[in-house]
Order: C-alpha cells, then structure tokens, then sequence
C-alpha cells in the first residue's frame, strides 16, 4: 500500500511538473508571437513611411518643374507681347509707308531716302510720309532700349545695331537746316542704309520663341497627367 502511495505521488509531481512546462512554453509561445506581429508592423509601417516619402518627393519635383516651366512660358509670352509683336507690327507698317515712296532711280538703283533727305523735305508728299517713318522708327528705338533684356539669344542680332544707328542718323539729317551733304558731320548719314536683315532677323527670333513657348506648354501638360497620375 506504501509502495502504491508513493508512486501515485510521484505520478501528481511529474504531471504538475508537465502542466507548468506547457505553461511556460504556451506563454513563451504568445510572447514569440507577439514579437513577430510587432515586428511585422513594424515593418509595414516603415514601408509605408518609405513609401509616403518617396511619393512626397516625386510630388515635390514635379511641382518644382512645373514653377519652372512656368517661369519660362510667362518669359516667352512677354517676349511676343512686349518686343517681337510690336516690332513686327511697326515694320509692317513701316514698309507700307515706304512702298508710297520711289523705288528705284533713273539708272535703275535702289532709291534710298538717305540720299534723298532734302529732296523728300522738300516734297509734300514725302514729307507727311518720310515723317510717319521716323515715328515708327523711334518707336522700335524705343523697345530695342527698353526691352533689351527680353531680346531672345545670347547675342544683338547686328541688324538692331543697324538700324538703331540708321534711325538716329536719319532723325539728325531730317532735322539739319540744309542739305545733308553741305554738313560734313552728317554726311555719314547716306553711308549707313537700312539694314533690310532686320526684318529677317524678327521672324527668326519669333520662330524660337514660340518653338520653346510650344515646348513648355506641352510639358505642362505632361505635368498635369503627372498629377492626376500621382494623386
């Protein structure tokens, strides 16, 4: 009976001794667990932080090239509205006017006014004409001064110099008491013709800036896809 007693004893404390080892490790287990789904969020939300980022930065590059783009378009319209259309027009009107006037000399030569100055003062009917000229051409004088800055390319076409330097000659002859070739200091006058390439030189730079107005306005619009993409 002895025997039998302490054996059931010694079967009670193997199976506690089993039941608080399952516990420990059930509990072991759940801690492990734990640690997994912690981590696991944790990475998930490093991942979506990554993400969020990489997609705050794209946003922000794209807005960038946007601001840019923009600056640039603002730039070429103000070069159409303020330089390159008025310049255009003016010339346009000039050649009119000059078209009212003789074309050729007697031996066939081009007729130009700067060896004509007193003879076309002389003339009612140059002079209303000839004036309307010099007009116009303080007029781009004016611009070519003013708007400088907004001249497209990294150089003056030589042509504006031309003709800033044939406009100012003209005005002082135009306005000598006599006879252009009877003062020594305005004789130059009849050296310096229009410079024909100005008009030329207007439609070039024209063409540029509405090949890069084009350009940056598509971009935009690239842009805007962008977004929509991105949001």
């Amino acid at each position: 009976m002895n025997v039998l007693l302490a054996r059931g004893s010694q079967g009670d404390s193997t199976s506690a001794w089993i039941a608080a080892g399952a516990a420990v490790l059930a509990a072991v287990v759940t801690i492990l667990a734990q640690l997994a789904m912690t981590r696991r969020q944790q990475t998930f939300e490093t991942s979506s932080s990554a993400r969020q980022q990489a997609h705050e930065m794209k946003l922000d590059q794209i807005a960038r090239d946007f601001s840019m783009r923009q600056r640039e378009i603002d730039w070429r319209v103000r070069q159409l509205n303020e330089v390159y259309g008025p310049l255009r027009m003016l010339r346009a009107t000039s050649r009119l006017l000059r078209d009212s006037l003789p074309k050729t000399e007697a031996d066939g030569q081009r007729w130009r006014l700067v060896r004509h100055i007193e003879e076309s003062r002389q003339k009612a009917e140059y002079r209303v004409i000839v004036e309307g000229i010099l007009r116009i051409s303080r007029a781009i004088e004016d611009i070519l001064v003013a708007k400088a800055g907004l001249l497209e390319g990294e150089e003056i076409p030589a042509s504006f110099s031309k003709f800033m330097q044939h406009s100012r000659l003209l005005q002082i002859a135009w306005g000598a008491p006599t006879n252009v070739t009877e003062q020594p200091d305005l004789v130059g006058v009849a050296d310096v013709p229009f410079p024909d390439e100005i008009d030329q030189d207007i439609e070039t730079a024209i063409a540029s800036v509405q090949k890069h107005l084009r350009r940056a306005r598509e971009q935009t619009g690239t842009w805007n896809a962008q977004v929509l993409e991105e949001a």
